[in-house]
């Protein structure tokens, strides 16, 4: 059984009879000369009014966020098919995360000196010289230049596969390597002080500490509403949202700490959010105010919440693949950053080694 829900402009809301009785949501996407598209999202009506209620109104912003993905790239299509930086804008209105594209953009305007470039001056020697230009010209980092490598690299695989380049010039250089950053999270104990300690701002306080128990990103901490919270097939609590940064529909169980930090004992509109909070620089002025009350010395920033979650879930014993799940990560080699932190084995093996003794004269001159 198929059945239409909802229809708006070229993304229709739809459902699945499944074997096992349950009705499948999903996305039927058409754009105008392309092949309609399936957009599957997880989600299941059971039967049971209330829940099916909700789940429908989880699926249809996702049909609102989809529709109007597709009516920026439409706005933003480029006007010509040989210029790079148009087309490099119409590329970033396709992304969740738009922001690399700009600083690529505007990176290489101020490497060319230029507000238009065509594609046929996009030659090996021209990344070659890009890649020069972002490594020893600026005062970008190395992982910052990286970033910026990647997204043209990107740009240009598209342009290739659409056939407006005959090849991508990258793929004939080295490009710029990623190097490993140091994670940077809190200790129980820091989180701990930081619960005790008094913020000008409750509704920020709530959010991080929300965070470093549950591992939502603030993007998506901002826009989560109370139709998100329910409880799973096993009874247990959770939020299911859609990540803003990769699209992908997540299922996060709440421990206690996490919805006691939620439950105020008030009733509350579906579409109501969880959480009031000011914009991202008033946030990370409190964050950081709040970490020198609290005695901190690590500077307190939002996303230092999610790398505190990832570090007290492993230090607590969960696999590495449960973690990388509950973050959301695409691959679970972005979540091996954190397990070379908390590695039980190294520091048993460290401990195992045999003690040696010392004799008096030796212990001195160390001491």
């Amino acid at each position: 059984m198929k059945k239409s829900l909802n229809h708006t402009s070229g993304v229709t809301l739809q459902q699945r009879l499944l074997k096992n009785g349950r009705v499948s949501l999903y996305l039927h996407v058409h754009r105008k000369g392309c092949k309609p598209e399936r957009v599957w999202l997880k989600l299941y009506l059971t039967g049971n009014k209330f829940a099916d209620k909700r789940t429908l109104a989880i699926a249809d912003e996702a049909r609102r966020q989809k529709h109007l993905e597709m009516q920026m790239s439409d706005a933003a299509a480029p006007n010509t098919n040989d210029e790079l930086l148009a087309y490099m804008l119409h590329r970033s209105t396709l992304q969740r995360n738009p922001k690399s594209y700009s600083n690529t953009i505007r990176q290489l305007k101020l490497f060319t000196s230029k507000e238009t470039i065509g594609f046929e001056e996009v030659t090996r020697a021209f990344v070659d010289e890009f890649s020069v230009y972002l490594t020893t010209k600026t005062k970008l980092s190395q992982n910052s230049a990286a970033t910026y490598w990647q997204v043209l690299n990107a740009v240009l695989n598209e342009a290739a596969r659409e056939r407006r380049i005959p090849f991508n010039p990258c793929t004939l250089t080295r490009g710029i390597k990623q190097i490993p950053s140091r994670r940077q999270f809190l200790t129980f104990e820091e989180l701990q002080l930081l619960a005790y300690a008094p913020c000008k701002n409750e509704e920020v306080k709530r959010a991080f500490l929300f965070s470093a128990y549950s591992g939502v990103r603030l993007s998506d901490v901002k826009n989560l509403r109370w139709l998100n919270v329910e409880a799973l097939p096993s009874g247990e609590p959770a939020i299911v949202y859609t990540q803003q940064k990769t699209g992908v529909i997540d299922y996060k169980p709440l421990s206690d700490t996490a919805l006691a930090l939620i439950n105020d004992g008030k009733r509350h509109a579906p579409t109501e959010r969880l959480f009031t909070l000011p914009c991202d620089q008033y946030i990370g002025k409190t964050l950081a105010a709040w970490g020198k009350e609290a005695g901190l010395t690590k500077h307190v920033h939002f996303h230092l919440a999610r790398h505190s979650f990832a570090m007290l879930a492993l230090a607590q014993g969960a696999d590495l693949y449960t973690v990388s799940a509950l973050l959301g990560h695409s691959s679970i080699k972005h979540t091996q950053v954190y397990a070379k932190v908390v590695n039980s084995s190294k520091t048993k093996a460290v401990n195992a080694l045999p003690s040696l003794k010392f004799s008096s004269q030796t212990t001195q001159e160390t001491s």
